[in-house]
C-alpha cells in the first residue's frame, strides 16, 4: 500500500475542502472575495480550517459558519473578550451541533445590537469617517479619551459587555510596531481599525491593504502613520458607498 506524507494528506485535505468552502463565501458576499483573490480566500480558509481543528469542528458546515463569523468579526474574533459570548460556546464540550448553534444564537445577539439586519448600524459607523478623522487627528484629546469615545460611538459598556480595556490597547501596540507606525497619530489609528476591522487587522488575510500601504509608505519615504489613516480612509469610504449602491439595488428591485 502506497503511503502519503502527511503534509501530501494536508494538501489534498486543503483542495477538497476548499472547493466546497470558496462557494460559501461567494454565498457570504460574493462581490468582497471575487475582490479578494484566489490567493487570499485560500490564506483565509486555511485560517478557518486550523481554527475548525483547534474547536475540534470536524463538519465542513461548521467550518463555514467559522468563516461566516470571521468576514464580520475579524480573523481573530476566536482571541477578541469583545466575542466571548460567541467563541466560549465553540470552546464547550458539547455536541458539535450544539456548539455551533450557541455561537449563532450569540451572534444573532451581537449583530442585532452592533451590525443591524442590513449592516445598517455598520454603516451608520462608516458614515461618520470625518469625525473619527477628527478624534484622531485631535492631539487635545488623549488616547485614553479617544477610547472612550469610540467605546461610547460603538455602544459599548464595558462593565456589562466584558470589555478588557488592557488587550485592545496591547494589541494596538503590536499591530503598530509591525506597521513601523508606532507613533501617537499611528496608535490611535490602529486603535480605530481595531474597533471596525477587528484586532490585529493587519495580519487578517481579508484586509491586505493595510500592511501594503504601511510598506508603500515606508518605500516612498512617507510618514507612515499619516499614510496609513488616510489610505484606511479611502478604502472604508468605498466600503460605505459599495454598501449604500447594494441598498440602493435591493430598492429598485
Amino acid at each position: 500500500m502506497i503511503r502519503l506524507s502527511s503534509g501530501l494528506q494536508d494538501s489534498i485535505r486543503f483542495e477538497t475542502n476548499y472547493a466546497h468552502l470558496s462557494r460559501s463565501l461567494l454565498h457570504i458576499n460574493a462581490r468582497r472575495f471575487r475582490a479578494l483573490g484566489d490567493n487570499r480566500c485560500r490564506q483565509f480558509v486555511s485560517l478557518g480550517l486550523e481554527l475548525g481543528d483547534t474547536l475540534d469542528l470536524t463538519r465542513i458546515g461548521s467550518v463555514a459558519y467559522l468563516l461566516y463569523l470571521m468576514q464580520w468579526l475579524g480573523s481573530s474574533f476566536h482571541t477578541d473578550p469583545r466575542y466571548a459570548t460567541i467563541h466560549e460556546p465553540l470552546r464547550s464540550r458539547g455536541a458539535e451541533t450544539d456548539r455551533v448553534d450557541a455561537a449563532r444564537d450569540a451572534f444573532m445577539a451581537f449583530a442585532d445590537k452592533h451590525i443591524g439586519e442590513n449592516a445598517e448600524i455598520l454603516t451608520a459607523r462608516l458614515a461618520r469617517l470625518d469625525e473619527l478623522e477628527q478624534l484622531v487627528f485631535d492631539q487635545k484629546i488623549s488616547h485614553s479619551a479617544l477610547h472612550d469615545q469610540l467605546l461610547a460611538m460603538w455602544k459599548i459598556d464595558e462593565a456589562e459587555e466584558g470589555y478588557e480595556r488592557a488587550f485592545i490597547e496591547a494589541k494596538t501596540v503590536e499591530m503598530s510596531k509591525d506597521l513601523n507606525a508606532d507613533t501617537e497619530t499611528g496608535r490611535r489609528t490602529c486603535l480605530l481599525l481595531s474597533f471596525i476591522l477587528g484586532v490585529r487587522a493587519d495580519r487578517d488575510p481579508l484586509f491586505p491593504w493595510i500592511s501594503d500601504a504601511a510598506k508603500a509608505a515606508q518605500d516612498t519615504n512617507e510618514a507612515v502613520d499619516r499614510a496609513l489613516f488616510s489610505y484606511a480612509k479611502k478604502r472604508l469610504e468605498a466600503t460605505l458607498r459599495s454598501s449604500n449602491k447594494d441598498k440602493d439595488e435591493a430598492r429598485n428591485v
